[in-house]
């Protein structure tokens, strides 16, 4: 129900905000429902294209530079820029990998998303040569908890991040077919 809501109040929105524009550039004979929302997605799907160049991502680098600078800002945006950069392809960075993890001396599993294969990059913190950082996430919550564990007690597997994250959220309920 809450997806539902949110797909109408996304379109809804969408329609509002460019049925007002599309008012006064366009005759009435060629409005019809619906047109916002079409500009709207065809809108934010030219923006993205825009910005995966990149001249236009250089723009848009310096355009946030300032809005990463302000104190408590630059903290929550920082930490968002980094969780979507973390589920956007791209070619400059290893894809991502579900981990099962087996804690020392403990006999459950976590199921997690190697985050950091390298640890000599965090700045501040030494960390032992073999550790990588696991995002463990947490059950009907957008959260979860980071650990630092030694390669040896990870197994990789097949499974796809978007799976895992979908599986975790819903705390790994499936329902039978």
């Amino acid at each position: 129900m809450l997806s539902l809501y949110f797909l109408y109040w996304f379109a809804t929105s969408l329609e509002t905000f460019f049925d007002g524009y599309l008012l006064k550039v366009l005759p009435d004979t060629v409005q019809f429902p619906g047109l916002g929302v079409g500009i709207g997605f065809v809108l934010i799907f030219s923006i993205g294209l825009l910005l995966s160049t990149k001249f236009f991502s250089n723009i848009h680098r310096v355009l946030l530079k300032p809005v990463r600078n302000i104190p408590l800002i630059k903290s929550v945006f920082g930490a968002i820029e980094d969780l979507m950069s973390y589920f956007t392809p791209s070619d400059e960075k290893d894809t991502s990998m579900v981990v099962k993890v087996q804690l020392p001396g403990q006999a459950f599993e976590l199921v997690g998303l190697l985050t950091q294969d390298q640890l000599n990059n965090i700045q501040g913190i030494e960390f032992e040569e073999d550790k990588v950082a696991v995002f463990i996430p947490m059950s009907y919550a957008l959260g979860g908890y980071t650990i630092f564990v030694s390669r040896e007690h990870l197994s990789i597997t097949k499974m796809k991040v978007e799976d895992a994250m979908k599986l975790a959220l819903t705390s790994w309920m499936r329902k039978k077919v």
